[in-house]
């Protein structure tokens, strides 16, 4: 705490604000969803990212765009499904030989 008595906020996390209404800002949206910064930008350099508003130079998250994120990345659809089902089916190819060469 400062001698003002405001509370110290740690360098490098953002809080969340008060009024779950309140759009977010990026550092916020990755804090409330667990991601870094960069995992965001990431994302949204894939199209997976939630749905943005500008707002000048600023960029915020509605409410609305996390809870329909989280809820497509439950879900999902189209080429993320299909690229996730490549995963899925290369991971056990590679898991079954790494099992047959153990058992050789």
């Amino acid at each position: 705490m400062r001698a003002s008595g405001a509370p110290v906020k740690p360098k490098g996390v953002a809080v969340l604000p008060k009024d779950p209404r309140q759009a977010l800002t990026v550092p916020q949206f990755c804090t409330a969803v667990g991601i870094s910064r960069c995992g965001y930008y990431k994302l949204k350099a894939q199209g997976l990212g939630p749905r943005e508003m500008r707002l000048g130079a600023s960029v915020r998250i509605s409410p609305e765009a996390l809870l329909d994120w989280q809820r497509e990345r439950e879900s999902p659809t189209g080429a993320e499904a299909e690229a996730r089902l490549q995963n899925e089916k290369r991971a056990r190819e590679r898991a079954r030989r790494a099992v047959a060469a153990v058992a050789r």
